[in-house]
């Protein structure tokens, strides 16, 4: 089985790859579902925080769109609480392609 940690550069998530080494016997692996939107901040902490764990951090993008900038584009629109394909298609599916082509085994997701 594979364990997978998601990371979204919060607290929340900092604390979950914590937890994660401090408690998971099997190695693991630590993914970013990148909408590029994100402030630079945030990806220079990331990068930072990838070094100190010594464990790279897998950075997947949407197979349709290149950010959430390029999707508001496409679809002619914002995302709103009726219409919540942001998540879909920059979280989501970019993680289900990961586990599906890349894992292709059980895994457990901790978020």
């Amino acid at each position: 089985m594979q364990h997978i940690v998601t990371f979204s550069g919060g607290k929340d998530s900092q604390a979950t790859i914590i937890w994660a080494l401090n408690n998971l016997k099997e190695p693991f692996d630590i993914i970013f579902c990148d909408t590029a939107w994100e402030s630079e901040e945030t990806y220079k902490f990331m990068l930072e925080f990838e070094a100190q764990l010594q464990k790279p951090i897998h950075f997947l993008k949407s197979k349709n769109y290149r950010s959430l900038l390029h999707m508001v584009t496409e679809k002619n629109r914002f995302p709103s609480m009726h219409a919540r394909f942001c998540t879909d298609e920059l979280k989501i599916k970019p993680m289900v392609y990961f586990v599906l082509d890349v894992v292709q085994e059980d895994c457990t997701i901790y978020q």
